[in-house]
C-alpha cells in the first residue's frame, strides 16, 4: 500500500528534469538489489530494517509468508517485524494475529528466534487496553511482566486513538502458552496466544487522573486503583 508521503514522493520525482529522474531510477534500483541480496544471505532482519518501522515489514512479511516459510525465515521474520513495528494493528481482523503467530508458525522456531524466557513460568503477564467492542482486544498477542509498562500501553492507547476507559489486565500464563519472549525494547515483551477459556482478570482502572499520557521513565512513579 503506498503512504501519502511516498505517492507525494513520486509526483515530485516526475516534475524533475530527466537527469534527476533516471538517477533517482537507479539509486532505486541499486536499493532494491540490495534488499534481495540480504534475503538470498536469509539476512531477513536486516532486509526487514530497510523498510522501516511504519509497519511494511510487518505487511511484507503478511504478504510473502508461504515465500518465506518456504525458506525457513518466517518465524524470524515475523518476530522482527512485529517487534520493530510503531503501528498499531488495530485495524487487523482479531484472527489474523493467531493465524501468523499459532496456526502458520512453529513454536520452537518463534521461541529461538526471541530471547531465552525469564524462568520456567507460569508467568504473571500484564496487557494495557482501552475503548470498548472490537478496539478493546483483551486477549491480544502482547503482554508484558511489567505491570508499570501495560499500564503506560493502556493511557498510549486511550491518548494516541481518543479511547476510553483505559484498563490493565492481568493472566498467569503457563510457559507452555509462551510463543516468544523478547526484552529488547526493554518492555519485557511476551507474545502469547491464550487458549479459549483461558483465565484473564481485570486488575486495574486507571483513574481520570492516570489518563494522562505519561513518559515511560516515569513507569516507577504510577499508582493503581485496583478494580472492583
Amino acid at each position: 500500500m503506498t503512504t501519502a508521503y511516498e505517492k507525494h514522493l513520486a509526483e515530485w520525482i516526475n516534475q524533475q528534469d530527466d537527469d534527476f529522474k533516471r538517477a533517482a531510477r537507479e539509486g532505486q534500483l541499486q536499493f532494491e538489489a540490495q534488499q534481495q541480496e540480504l534475503l538470498a544471505a536469509s539476512e531477513i532482519e536486516r532486509f526487514l530494517y530497510t523498510l522501516g518501522n511504519t509497519g511494511k515489514a510487518l505487511d511484507y512479511v503478511v504478504d510473502n509468508a508461504r515465500l518465506l516459510k518456504s525458506k525457513g525465515l518466517f518465524e524470524r521474520g515475523l518476530l522482527c517485524a512485529w517487534l520493530g513495528s510503531k503501528t498499531n494493528i488495530r485495524n487487523w481482523s482479531r484472527s489474523l494475529p493467531r493465524t501468523f503467530f499459532s496456526s502458520f508458525s512453529d513454536r520452537s522456531a518463534l521461541l529461538e528466534a526471541g530471547q531465552p524466557l525469564p524462568g520456567d513460568g507460569p508467568f504473571t503477564l500484564y496487557r494495557g487496553v482501552a475503548g470498548a467492542g472490537a478496539a478493546r482486544r483483551i486477549r491480544g498477542i502482547s503482554w508484558t511482566s511489567s505491570l508499570e509498562c501495560a499500564r503506560w500501553f493502556a493511557t498510549w492507547y486511550a491518548d494516541r486513538f481518543r479511547l476510553p476507559n483505559p484498563s490493565v489486565y492481568k493472566s498467569l500464563v503457563p510457559k507452555e502458552n509462551v510463543l516468544a519472549y523478547s526484552n529488547d525494547r526493554k518492555e519485557q515483551e511476551f507474545l502469547l496466544c491464550l487458549p479459549r477459556g483461558h483465565k484473564v482478570d481485570l486488575f486495574a482502572r486507571l483513574s481520570a487522573e492516570q489518563a494522562a499520557f505519561p513518559q515511560k521513565a516515569e513507569f516507577a512513579a504510577l499508582k493503581y486503583r485496583p478494580a472492583a
